[in-house]
């Protein structure tokens, strides 16, 4: 079930962004429900605030975690990763988050931010190609 053009527009003025594209795709298709996909995470429409507050709580557990490490290393702290203001987090998970940038263009590159990494990753080229994946990854649970 899909999400209508003015819920996407809602969105774009809730997160201050212009969603890409391919995002605005999906979410037509997919954007409230789509069956028993990704039932373990936050990205339909309606938890996509959530999604981002866990992105931030992700990466606060991450901080302090470094920070006790550091502290019994003695080991000399690098910076840690920020998300950029520019980032739309589009599923976010109990120990990750993905994310894309906004400005980026209309298939942007998605980044996999998992707890205890020190940066994201840059897990595919496009939103599109990370669609694909997640749908041919999919295996519905056991009834």
């Amino acid at each position: 079930m899909g999400s209508s053009d003015a819920e996407i527009e809602q969105l774009e003025q809730r997160f201050r962004v212009s969603l890409p594209v391919s995002y605005k795709y999906f979410m037509r298709i997919m954007g409230k429900m789509a069956g028993r996909f990704e039932l373990d995470a936050m990205w339909t429409c309606d938890a996509l605030g959530l999604a981002r507050i866990r992105a931030e709580a992700i990466l606060a557990q991450g901080d302090q975690d470094y920070a006790d490490a550091i502290a019994l290393s003695g080991e000399v702290a690098q910076e840690r990763f920020v998300l950029p203001a520019t980032a739309f987090v589009f599923l976010a998970s109990a120990y990750d988050f993905i994310y894309f940038d906004t400005t980026a263009g209309s298939d942007p590159p998605v980044f996999l931010f998992q707890l205890g990494d020190l940066v994201p990753s840059n897990s595919l080229p496009s939103f599109s190609e990370w669609v694909r994946n997640a749908i041919e990854e999919y295996t519905p649970p056991q009834l």
